[in-house]
């Protein structure tokens, strides 16, 4: 479980701040010794919402979902 805090400016808007409870769950594939693979969906939770200090937590959908796909190298 990881928390996100994301956020922009946008022009003739505002700050605009985001705050997330993330909850990825993933699988890992080792083909070779030295790489793995990991590849799984994530659910976010929204927390926070603000324009300029102001809450607009209602106004967006209170959770998201993403696919997510990692390559690395292992640390030898």
């Amino acid at each position: 479980m990881l928390w996100s805090s994301q956020g922009a400016e946008i022009e003739g808007v505002g700050n605009f701040n985001t705050d997330f409870v993330t909850v990825p769950i993933m699988l890992r594939w080792k083909p070779v010794e030295l790489i793995f693979i990991e590849a799984g969906p994530q659910i976010n939770f929204l927390t926070n919402a603000e324009i300029d200090n102001d809450n607009v937590e209602d106004q967006l959908k209170s959770s998201t979902t993403a696919r997510l796909l990692v390559q690395a190298l292992t640390s030898l």
